[in-house]
């Protein structure tokens, strides 16, 4: 009988641990479809089979879920656009056009414009969904950036500031997309504005004007 406890044990985790995935995978399809205020707690639970002492079990309130749900969401689309980008080209001027276009274009899928675009900096806040775009998008960004100092676009103590000031280009860029008709039409025009001015930022080198 005593031999029987390790096991039983490891299924009641694993049986906890697929019943928060599957919590989180009704999230994101509910947040997604019907957005978060039109999306019930109870919802959620029924979606899964579960109850809601089960959903409490794992998450405090429907906030919590939809926090990770972006949070998952971001990484995602980040890790994507990414790992795509060094798929398409192998120069980094290229790669830069091309991460700038799938990113946009993921925007206008809409269960990502609904969840990251529109419903998260309303519900999480500026400072938390800041913090999220942060730990996101920032890493493989700040490297991006990080290579442009390398190479003597400017000094390495900007790396930090240019990194925040481009993640708030598209953050405004999300933003815009998720108020427009056919966000399609206008992703575009934000990735021929991105590919100039990443342009402009590779310029600013030696012999150029430097604070």
């Amino acid at each position: 009988m005593i031999a029987d406890v390790p096991s039983e044990l490891n299924l009641r985790q694993r049986r906890s641990a697929q019943t928060r995935a599957d919590l989180l995978a009704a999230a994101r399809a509910a947040f997604g479809t019907t957005g978060y205020q039109r999306t019930a707690l109870e919802d959620i639970a029924r979606a899964v089979g579960a109850t809601r002492g089960a959903f409490y079990r794992h998450f405090a309130d429907k906030r919590e879920i939809f926090d990770e749900v972006a949070q998952r969401l971001a990484v995602e689309l980040v890790s994507e656009v990414w790992d795509t980008s060094y798929e398409l080209a192998n120069d980094s001027s290229e790669r830069e056009r091309h991460a700038a276009r799938l990113f946009l274009e993921r925007l206008c899928v809409p269960e990502v414009n609904r969840i990251l675009a529109v419903d998260a900096p309303a519900v999480l806040g500026y400072r938390r969904w800041s913090e999220v775009i942060y730990t996101t998008i920032c890493g493989p960004l700040a490297a991006g950036v990080d290579g442009w100092s390398s190479a003597g676009a400017f000094p390495k103590r900007l790396v930090e500031p240019m990194t925040r000031l481009l993640v708030g280009v598209f953050q405004t860029a999300s933003a815009h997309l998720s108020s427009v008709d056919d966000p399609a039409a206008l992703a575009d025009d934000y990735e021929d504005a991105l590919v100039y001015m990443v342009g402009a930022l590779r310029q600013f080198g030696p012999g150029a004007p430097a604070p």
